[in-house]
């Protein structure tokens, strides 16, 4: 969709868009930013409730249960960052620099906590009662995440 069908099938004038934004690719900035930083915010939520005391497993866990949760919830979030990952540019990068080195960097240091006890993550089969009637399953998606 171009960004003048976009103007109006909003109702706007022609240029409200590009006067509000400036380029395609700052419109782009804003949408990701507004979606992806309320997911990152909930993420982050999580991992910053936990205590020193709290089991490191347990918020890992608690961490990708929402993580999977909220793709299930909204599986065009999931589209959107599946489709900019397969095209090296300034999107990626700038998905990359802003929400997934942060996130995975964050995710990293709770596996540090594990290490010294040697124990495993147990991923979740179904997180969701969307994924439990679709029948889809995200263990490859989340051992591809983790890796990363």
């Amino acid at each position: 969709m171009s960004v003048r069908d976009l103007n109006e099938t909003l109702g706007v004038s022609h240029n409200y868009l590009h006067r509000r934004f400036g380029s395609k690719l700052d419109l782009w900035r804003a949408v990701v930013d507004h979606w992806i930083g309320g997911v990152d915010d909930e993420l982050h939520a999580i991992a910053d409730r936990a205590t020193p005391g709290d089991d490191p497993l347990e918020v890992l866990h608690r961490v990708i249960v929402a993580f999977v949760t909220i793709n299930c919830r909204q599986p065009a979030l999931f589209r959107l960052v599946n489709t900019e990952a397969s095209l090296p540019g300034e999107r990626l990068d700038y998905l990359h620099d802003r929400y997934i080195g942060p996130s995975a960097r964050g995710l990293a240091a709770l596996v540090a906590r594990l290490a010294p006890t040697e124990r495993s993550i147990r991923w979740p089969r179904r997180a969701c009662s969307s994924c439990s009637r679709t029948g889809r399953r995200h263990q490859p998606l989340m051992v591809r995440w983790w890796r990363s």
